[in-house]
C-alpha cells in the first residue's frame, strides 16, 4: 500500500471474533506520561482492580475490556487488560521496568507455544516524541509478540510549535506509520469514548490476535533448541561475560537506533506531498528535527549516552 493512499491505515482486514480465545490477554506498554493509564481507564471503566506484580511491591492495574458485538442480540467480547508500569526500555534499570519487561517476554513465550494462551501487546506511542516511543516499540517487536499501536497526544502534536508532527492530520500520520511499520496504527483520544478510536482499537486487537503480523524490519528471536540458547546451532556452551553482554547490548541498541531513524525518514517522506518530493520540506507537512531531537541523538546513543548517564 502506498503511503499516500487515502484508505484508513488502522482498519482491520476481517472480523476475528469467532476464533478468539475465551479471554484474550492484552498488555498496555508505553513510556511514562504517554496517556497509557488514561487509555486504560477509558477501556475498562469501573471494571478494574489494583494488584502487586508477583514477588514485587510494584502495583499493576488490571481490568476487563468489554465491547459489544454488532447487533442488539450479539454477545459482548471481553478481554483481560493490564496497565504495565511506564518504561523507557525493556533493558530494565528499575523494578518497574523489570515488571514490564518480564510481562512482555512471558506473553511472547506463551503466544509462541501451541498450548499457550495468545495475547496482544498494545504499544502506546506519543505522537510528540515519536523517535523515543519507536525505540520501545522495536524492543517489544523483537520479542515476537503480536502487537498493535495506539497513537496518542495527537492534539498536542498538531498544535505544539516544537513538535515534529505540528500541522499533520492524525489520519495522515497513522497512515504513514502503518505503511512503514506494517502493523495496525490506531489514533486514539481516551477523553472521547464515542469518537476517540476506542472501538477501532478493539477491532485491531482482535484482528491481530487471530492474524498476527510482525513489525517490518524487526526480526523476532529464533526458536530455542532446547538447551537454553536461541539462534543458530552451536557446538557447545557459549561463555558469557559482562564485557560480552555490554558489547551485545550496544550492538543491539545501534541496530534499533538505525531502524528508528529509517522509520522516521520513511514517515517524513510519506507526509511530504508528492509534488514536493525532492524539494525542501514545507513547515507543518513533514517531521522536523527539533532541539530536543538533537539532544536525544547524543543522550540516546549508547556510546555517548551510557557514559553521560
Amino acid at each position: 500500500m502506498s503511503c499516500h493512499d487515502s484508505a484508513p491505515a488502522s482498519t482491520p482486514g476481517r472480523s476475528a471474533t469467532a476464533i478468539l480465545p475465551d479471554v484474550l490477554r492484552v498488555l498496555l506498554v508505553g513510556g511514562p506520561n504517554v496517556g497509557k493509564s488514561t487509555l486504560f481507564n477509558a477501556l475498562t471503566g469501573a471494571r478494574q482492580r489494583t494488584m502487586n506484580a508477583p514477588g514485587t511491591t510494584v502495583e499493576l492495574a488490571t481490568g476487563t475490556w468489554r465491547t459489544a458485538a454488532p447487533g442488539a442480540l450479539g454477545q459482548a467480547t471481553e478481554r483481560t487488560i493490564v496497565d504495565l508500569p511506564g518504561s523507557h526500555s525493556l533493558l530494565a534499570r528499575s523494578s518497574d521496568e523489570q515488571v514490564t519487561a518480564d510481562a512482555v517476554r512471558e506473553l511472547a513465550q506463551s503466544s509462541a507455544e501451541l498450548s499457550g494462551q495468545p495475547g496482544v501487546v498494545v504499544v502506546v506511542l506519543d505522537a510528540t516524541t515519536l523517535a523515543r516511543s519507536l525505540y520501545l516499540l522495536a524492543q517489544v517487536a523483537q520479542t515476537g509478540v503480536p502487537l498493535v499501536v495506539a497513537l496518542t497526544m495527537l492534539d498536542l502534536a498538531a498544535t505544539a510549535m516544537d513538535s515534529p508532527t505540528a500541522g499533520v492530520e492524525p489520519d495522515a500520520l497513522a497512515a504513514a506509520l502503518a505503511a512503514s511499520l506494517g502493523v495496525p496504527i490506531v489514533p486514539v483520544d481516551a477523553r472521547s469514548r464515542g469518537t476517540g478510536g476506542l472501538l477501532d482499537l478493539a477491532r485491531a486487537v482482535d484482528d491481530v490476535a487471530a492474524n498476527p503480523r510482525r513489525v517490518t524490519g524487526i526480526v523476532p528471536p529464533a526458536p530455542s533448541c532446547g538447551c537454553g540458547t536461541t539462534g543458530s546451532v552451536h557446538n557447545g556452551p557459549i561463555a558469557s561475560s559482562p564485557v560480552n553482554d555490554a558489547a551485545k547490548e550496544l550492538a543491539d541498541a545501534e541496530t534499533l537506533f538505525a531502524w528508528v531513524e529509517l522509520v522516521v525518514d520513511q514517515v517524513t517522506t510519506c507526509l511530504t506531498p508528492e509534488s514536493d518530493v525532492g524539494a525542501p520540506a514545507k513547515s507543518g507537512r513533514s517531521l522536523r528535527r527539533t532541539s530536543s531531537d538533537r539532544v536525544d541523538t547524543v543522550l540516546l546513543n549508547p556510546w555517548a549516552g551510557i557514559p553521560v548517564f
